[in-house]
């Protein structure tokens, strides 16, 4: 697979970052639309239907130049996420088969107003909790009105204490948490760790930050509970979010 792939992108003479394991596949390119689009068709044929178990969504953004210096195609991990998926003090290793249930852009802003009012989430339970679960610094340039500050100092040094999340396993069942990240990967691995350590109330906000800016850009509006840019891990560094200016 890595070199079908890198094949195929240095044939359109393609730029970015693709990495393939047996997790899935984590792909950041960059090209010219038709090359993009013919990129998208093929992940389709490679990973589609009979292939992947859930649809492949893709998140766009127009630029001005090309958004990385080169193409590096590898066979790692999708994300750093060392002991992550250990399950922690539950004992039970965690399943990327059971991580959390995806919400589209339009429910995660009605779990954001709950979590606002203190309300009850639908079904029983506290008012949500978000999670940021990026790294500070893409925090502070960008974040969802509630998140606190991540304090990990890497994404596989998080876990439910460092998150302040509860011990109680009656509370952790009853407890929503919310969590979100850049394209929604970390949130994956993330999620099946805390479904794993006893969590059952577990959104992930579908496609990350990027495919919500993509909903509104599509609207021509700004998001309306995002604060700030979205840190990316291109050349551009940060990009304003959907209809922002």
């Amino acid at each position: 697979a890595v070199e079908s792939h890198r094949a195929f992108l240095t044939e359109r003479g393609m730029v970015g970052r693709v990495y393939l394991c047996e997790d899935g596949i984590n792909a950041q390119v960059s090209g010219a639309a038709e090359q993009c689009a013919e990129y998208r068709a093929y992940c389709h044929d490679q990973l589609g239907p009979g292939a992947a178990p859930e649809p492949i969504l893709f998140k766009e953004d127009p630029c001005d130049e090309l958004a990385f210096p080169r193409l590096r195609v590898k066979h790692r991990s999708l994300v750093p996420s060392g002991e992550l998926l250990g399950g922690g003090a539950s004992g039970r290793v965690a399943s990327l088969q059971d991580r959390g249930r995806d919400v589209s852009p339009a429910e995660w802003e009605e779990l954001l107003a709950k979590a606002d009012g203190g309300g009850e989430e639908g079904g029983g339970g506290g008012a949500p909790i978000v999670l940021d679960v990026r790294n500070g610094y893409e925090w502070d340039v960008g974040r969802f009105d509630g998140a606190a500050r991540p304090s990990p100092d890497t994404f596989a040094q998080s876990d439910e204490e460092a998150y302040g999340l509860p011990s109680d396993p009656e509370e952790r069942a009853e407890t929503p948490v919310m969590m979100y990240c850049t394209g929604g990967i970390r949130c994956e691995y993330f999620g099946a760790r805390l479904r794993a350590a006893g969590f059952e109330k577990v959104y992930k906000l579908q496609g990350g930050v990027q495919h919500y800016g993509n909903a509104h850009a599509a609207a021509e509006e700004a998001p309306p509970r995002w604060k700030g840019s979205l840190f990316v891990f291109d050349r551009r560094n940060t990009v304003p979010l959907g209809g922002a200016s």
